[in-house]
């Protein structure tokens, strides 16, 4: 009896997985499936780009699917079977709703698009050429450094959305300093957007070069007397305070090129007409094979200038001398005076006393009795003024014969 019982369940059992085959193999009822994370593809970028427009977007879009099918059929989906898209073709700058449009098999249905518009901020397409900038991993031999370094290109231009572009702060070219030789090699490395915070931008960008060609060798360096002076007088409105010339200059090369070289000459500066603190660069001649150390790069004669010192005198009219008048003729200033304005160094203006300085006009025009002239006031001094001011600058002068004692009339 137990026997019986057993060999019923087990022809039960072979019944069911009969009709399960048959249902799963020639049946091969309907699924619904969801297929997830498909990547969404913007369309006619160009035409958005046509227009000077760009999107600005550091998200990767991606939509979820319910699709329905044979079971067969949507057993095997995966979402590469599926492509998504969104056209930019038409829309306007700001925040736009973009519909997603999805295809696949024939031989499912999709039911259900999750998200069915992705949220596209548009903006203006700028393009900026951003610096590029080496950057060095690991520790240099003592007493080395790079050099004789040759670069193309040696600016990236950058053009996307202005928001991800202002982002952009320089484009890195990572060294690894174990490559290095010591004599030039050649690489091309791979260009890195970075941002202000040093850190990099894995947005996609469109850069005008994904690698940077880069030549470079492992320098020696050496520090060695620089001979340079300056020449010359600052701008009359400013006083030289002082002129700071570099005696030791540090230089790169190979251990054969600096062999030997113990010191540099400097074209001399000539530092005429400059009227602010300034720093003057020093062109220094070069033997071959040798360049400045990063250390002595933009070396410079540093220029102090400060302003002149200031006093001022008045002079009463008698105090104005009248040059050149003709004989027989007497001269009188009918204004009041003038103050005199001197500048120059300090040393000068603090020893100047008012006897140093004489106001002065010319007459020697002058010709008649009566005659009435406005004249322009001017000063002499002895010491080494830089400039002087008269106010007020002309004076009214009157001429006229000189009469004489023995009662003859006017000479």
């Amino acid at each position: 009896m137990l026997k019986s019982n057993a060999v019923n369940r087990i022809i039960a059992l072979l019944g069911a997985l009969i009709i399960w085959a048959y249902v799963v193999t020639v049946e091969n009822p309907p699924q619904i499936r969801e297929i997830k994370d498909i990547s969404v593809s913007l369309t006619n970028m160009d035409i958005l780009a046509g227009r000077n427009l760009a999107v600005s977007s550091e998200a990767t879009f991606v939509v979820n699917l319910t699709v329905s099918g044979k079971r067969a059929d949507v057993a095997k989906l995966s979402a590469a079977d599926f492509t998504a898209t969104a056209d930019m073709r038409g829309w306007q700058m700001g925040e736009q709703a973009v519909p997603v449009d999805v295809t696949g098999p024939e031989t499912v249905a999709v039911i259900e698009k999750r998200p069915a518009k992705i949220n596209v901020n548009i903006e203006n397409l700028v393009s900026v050429s951003k610096r590029i900038k080496l950057e060095y991993s690991g520790d240099f031999p003592d007493g080395m450094e790079p050099g004789f370094i040759k670069m193309a290109p040696d600016q990236i231009e950058v053009k996307g959305a202005k928001s991800q572009i202002d982002q952009v702060d320089y484009i890195r070219v990572p060294i690894d300093v174990s490559s290095l030789r010591e004599t030039a090699r050649a690489f091309n490395v791979a260009a890195q957007p970075i941002n202000k915070e040093g850190g990099l931008i894995y947005a996609p960008l469109n850069m005008s070069q994904s690698e940077v060609q880069i030549s470079l060798m492992l320098c020696h360096v050496k520090e060695v007397a620089l001979h340079a002076n300056a020449y010359g007088q600052a701008d009359p409105e400013v006083e030289l305070a002082g002129i700071n010339v570099p005696d030791k200059v540090k230089i790169r090369g190979s251990a054969e090129a600096l062999n030997g070289v113990t010191f540099l000459t400097a074209e001399p500066i000539d530092v005429s007409g400059v009227d602010i603190t300034s720093s003057i660069p020093l062109q220094i001649r070069m033997p071959s094979g040798v360049e400045l150390a990063s250390e002595s790069e933009g070396i410079s004669v540093d220029v102090t200038v400060k302003g002149l010192s200031v006093k001022e005198f008045e002079y009463g009219s008698g105090e104005i001398i009248i040059d050149g008048l003709k004989d027989g003729l007497e001269a009188h200033i009918n204004d009041s005076g003038v103050l005199v304005r001197v500048y120059g160094t300090d040393s000068v203006i603090t020893a100047l006393e008012k006897s140093d300085v004489t106001p002065f006009v010319n007459a020697e025009e002058m010709e008649r009795d009566s005659e009435t002239a406005s004249l322009p006031v001017q000063a002499r001094c002895e010491k080494d003024l830089r400039k002087t001011e008269v106010i007020p600058e002309e004076v009214l002068v009157n001429v006229y014969a000189i009469y004489s004692a023995n009662g003859s009339g006017y000479k």
